[in-house]
């Protein structure tokens, strides 16, 4: 098989509580939203911690993480109708002996078997496998591909029947972009996300696509990826966060990779709430409750259903939230304030949760209204604001 470069496309991001989505948990009230974006920010923090140390015409749902690899390239639960390799005539195993990609995986009667636990009690394993796939382009022209991918033989825990997989986007060289992304994307993709409590969607772009039809020029802030020796997944150099425009001035290094790969900052759509190390989180809380506390605004122990959450009283007609703003090397990331917080009529959230570890992961919420452009070739990251509801494929 062979085509052109930079093959342009784009795949639709649906939240996975959206009533677009196949997994939609119907009508939930706000507390149990906070808890259910809690719940699986602190099993996607367990899992990305963890990680330090078809061809054919079956309608597929893969959950897409646009940055950390979660399965080795596209791992496949039991959906209906359930992936038959014996009829596939292209569809082959990876030797365990002969091909490199086994590693770090393992030899078990010559098939390559990989086995992934995630922080939620969900299980994946199966093995890697080698199959031609097809997707459809901007042009409505089909794409076909061959690649590797985990197939699964078992699977249970939060993925139910309903999805097919999910799309590995690090820098591994099994993942998604690591296989395909030199030979036909030009090593970007990008995309932007929408508040999961609305209807719309947006796009996860590759190839020319990813500037979404906007000059290049206006993708002005750029910061480089951090090398992390124990994983390929994207850390970004974090020095500062600022609320409401004033510094918090933490002490140079609080967010560096320390020598056992711990630590460091990642930022994730896979998460949506974001997690911060516990100091920092201490201090974030600290300037919270004092802007807050000067409009009289107290904090609600347990008000927004979950003593987890960073939770406030509303009093009616208030609207003077602050705003964010992470200072990365080379470029600031600005958190409107109507991104950083959760909103009920009595109730409100800062988007924030304390971390279990050194580690730090910028959670989806507070990516809202900006489109990001990952170039693994440059290794760095470019970002601008823009009006995610109204992207396009």
């Amino acid at each position: 098989m062979s085509a052109a470069k930079s093959i342009n496309f784009s795949l639709k991001i649906v939240h996975r509580d959206s009533p677009e989505s196949p997994v939609y948990p119907g009508n939930l009230t706000f507390d149990e939203k906070i808890q259910r974006y809690i719940g699986f920010s602190e099993a996607r923090a367990s899992y990305l911690m963890s990680s330090i140390s078809t061809h054919d015409n079956s309608a597929m749902h893969p959950i897409a993480n646009a940055r950390p690899e979660v399965v080795p390239g596209n791992a496949a639960y039991m959906v209906d109708p359930i992936f038959d390799p014996k009829a596939s005539n292209s569809f082959r195993e990876v030797s365990c002996t002969k091909d490199i990609s086994c590693h770090p995986y393992h030899c078990v009667d010559g098939q390559c078997i990989y086995g992934i636990n995630y922080g939620d009690g969900s299980v994946s394993s199966g093995y890697i496998a080698f199959e031609n796939f097809s997707l459809t382009t901007s042009d409505t022209q089909p794409f076909y591909f061959s690649m590797k991918f985990g197939c699964s033989f078992e699977s249970r825990g939060n993925f139910d029947r309903k999805i097919s997989g999910i799309l590995g986007m690090n820098m591994d060289p099994i993942s998604f972009m690591g296989q395909l992304g030199k030979q036909y994307f030009s090593n970007k993709f990008s995309y932007c996300l929408v508040d999961p409590n609305t209807v719309t969607h947006s796009y996860l772009k590759f190839g020319d696509d990813v500037y979404n039809g906007r000059p290049v020029q206006e993708f002005t802030k750029k910061t480089p990826f951090e090398a992390n020796p124990f994983n390929n997944n994207y850390y970004l150099y974090l020095q500062d966060i600022s609320i409401n425009g004033m510094r918090l001035n933490l002490p140079e290094g609080t967010f560096k990779i320390k020598g056992n790969g711990q630590g460091g900052c990642i930022i994730d759509s896979g998460t949506t709430i974001t997690s911060l190390k516990y100091s920092v989180y201490i201090r974030v809380k600290d300037e919270f409750e004092a802007y807050f506390a000067r409009y009289g605004i107290q904090r609600s122990y347990g008000g927004c259903g979950t003593t987890a959450a960073l939770c406030f009283d509303l009093p009616s007609g208030f609207n003077a939230f602050p705003s964010m703003t992470y200072h990365f090397i080379g470029a600031d990331l600005y958190v409107e304030p109507k991104h950083g917080f959760l909103l009920t009529i009595s109730h409100f959230a800062p988007a924030i949760k304390a971390g279990d570890s050194e580690f730090t992961v910028l959670g989806s919420w507070q990516q809202q209204n900006t489109r990001f452009i990952d170039d693994t070739d440059l290794r760095q990251l470019s970002f601008a604001p823009e009006e995610c509801d109204k992207d396009n494929p």
